[in-house]
């Protein structure tokens, strides 16, 4: 496990699990991802929390897919951050776990800004 990610996963009745991550999204806040396997496939998400939190100004999807994106993330139409992954991909899934939160805590503060232009 790498330094800064240190997530904490409780289990769900429904297959999901949440975890919690190290990141806050304001000091005792923190950011919970979901997680959900299906078959070989491992889903992450926010569960629309960033977009939540901050609202939808203008140009929201844009701003945010633009960060997702540096991250390899996802940003859908209804606010949801997240990503997909195969089983066999090789990737570290407490890596991914906190570039995902990284990347909804920074579309929630970005997001924050636009809506106090």
């Amino acid at each position: 496990m790498k330094p800064g990610y240190d997530p904490i996963v409780v289990e769900l009745d429904s297959g999901w699990a949440v975890i919690a991550t190290s990141r806050e999204w304001l000091a005792g806040q923190p950011v919970e991802i979901f997680l959900r396997r299906r078959g070989y496939w491992t889903e992450l998400d926010d569960g629309g929390e960033a977009i939540r939190r901050s609202g939808k100004p203008e140009g929201w999807l844009e701003a945010a897919d633009r960060i997702a994106a540096t991250e390899g993330m996802n940003v859908s139409r209804n606010g949801v951050v997240g990503v997909k992954y195969g089983e066999r991909s090789g990737h570290d899934p407490d890596e991914i776990t906190g570039r995902l939160a990284d990347a909804a805590r920074a579309i929630y503060l970005t997001l924050l800004d636009l809506s106090e232009e």
